[in-house]
């Protein structure tokens, strides 16, 4: 802060300080004590508020010159207790920090904290995804098909797809992305389900669309494959799976062919800070892509599903980077072309498949249809079985893993 910016404010502070009182306001001690117990705080880039801890006995001012902070509340009243000073930030969508000063005067001096807000780098699924390319198909990612995995299901069987055992199971087993599918309650409460069918994944029944979230609480979630049922495992909020995969694991959203507004769901991957983790899948809806895009403000980077290398210029304009899904069918010849996924590599699109189809082959130590997907130079693989020692094996002895 230059030393002219600084003492205008701070004598305008002092003469305020000297004025006289109305009746009613308690009188200042004759030396106002200040002590800021943060002197320095870090947030995220996407962070939309920042705190300070501080106490005074008195009167207090915050104020900073930085634009990309502004104080929530800028003056006060202290008796001595501790107090939060609250600031709020505008995104930091560079690839570097920025910090800056945020000052709380008093009438006899002042504290300085210095505030650091980290970039997108390292923290930000779209930066992740321009060092995927970067790698030019040096590794090969997994993303856990509603969470599951091989031990959680199989194994351990205490896993329920969608659930929060099952997100920490997959990073746990060191995977790179878990994706969620989303689903509203009757009184509007956003849960991580597959399909609106409760008795398909919970020992409940009727529909998720049909029940209030109260009372999905009450089932417990089974296992859909075996049917085993988790005693004390709940159908979460999304806003409990954000937590447990935040700062831990990339998140892919499925929200294709939901009737939820993006605003609701943007309203709660933004209040758990995750804006820039998490991807948004919207199918082969483009519109829906930029709408989740825009809601965002250009902060979160979508999925979408194509058919075609020229069907991702639909995103044109997406400053962030976006994830393409291709279906298997495309580079196993069945549609009559294989070029998909090099087209869209070279377009600067991460690629994105499935590998449902092929789980069972997987599971029983075929390792063919690997070859296919390796073939293709596909980024991303969904599987319900990334953990599997078959799939880890071969990767890694091909150097992608």
């Amino acid at each position: 802060m230059r030393l002219q910016t600084f003492l205008l404010p701070l004598a305008v502070l002092l003469a305020a300080f000297s004025c006289g009182k109305t009746p009613d306001e308690p009188a200042d001690p004759e030396h106002v004590t200040l002590t800021v117990l943060d002197k320095a705080v870090s947030c995220w880039s996407d962070s939309e508020e920042g705190t300070v801890r501080f106490r005074s006995d008195g009167k207090w001012q915050a104020e900073t010159d930085e634009t990309w902070i502004s104080v929530v509340t800028g003056s006060g009243r202290g008796s001595g207790e501790e107090q939060t000073l609250r600031f709020r930030l505008s995104p930091n969508q560079t690839d570097s920090d920025r910090t800056g000063i945020l000052t709380l005067f008093t009438k006899d001096g002042y504290e300085t904290i210095l505030v650091t807000q980290l970039s997108i780098a390292d923290r930000s699924v779209s930066h992740h995804f321009r060092d995927v390319l970067a790698g030019d198909f040096s590794r090969v990612y997994i993303c856990a098909h509603r969470a599951n995995t091989y031990e959680g299901v199989y194994m351990t069987k205490d896993c329920p797809e969608n659930s929060v055992p099952a997100i920490r199971k997959a990073i746990e087993k060191g995977l790179d992305m878990v994706e969620l599918d989303v689903r509203q309650t009757k009184d509007g409460v956003l849960v991580c389900a597959h399909d609106d069918n409760l008795a398909s994944v919970t020992t409940g029944s009727g529909s998720i669309a049909g029940r209030y979230f109260s009372d999905i609480r009450q089932f417990d979630m089974k296992i859909r494959e075996t049917g085993t049922v988790v005693k004390g495992v709940r159908m979460p909020r999304l806003s409990e799976a954000l937590a447990a995969a935040k700062d831990r694991i990339w998140v892919n959203l499925d929200l294709d062919k939901t009737a939820i507004a993006a605003a609701s769901v943007l309203k709660e991957v933004e209040k758990a800070g995750m804006l820039d983790q998490v991807t948004f899948f919207t199918g082969s809806d483009a519109d829906l892509a930029k709408q989740y895009y825009e809601g965002s403000k250009g902060r979160i980077s979508p999925h979408l599903s194509v058919t075609a290398t020229g069907s991702a210029h639909s995103l044109d304009g997406i400053r962030t980077t976006p994830l393409m899904q291709i279906n298997w069918q495309y580079y196993h010849g069945e549609k009559g072309t294989t070029a998909l996924s090099s087209g869209l590599r070279s377009a600067g699109y991460v690629t994105f498949s499935n590998l449902l189809n092929f789980d069972e082959e997987v599971r029983k130590g075929k390792t063919g249809a690997l070859d296919l997907f390796t073939a293709a130079r596909i980024d991303y693989l969904q599987t319900d079985v990334g953990d599997l020692a078959v799939l880890q094996n071969y990767l890694k002895g091909r150097g992608l893993r």
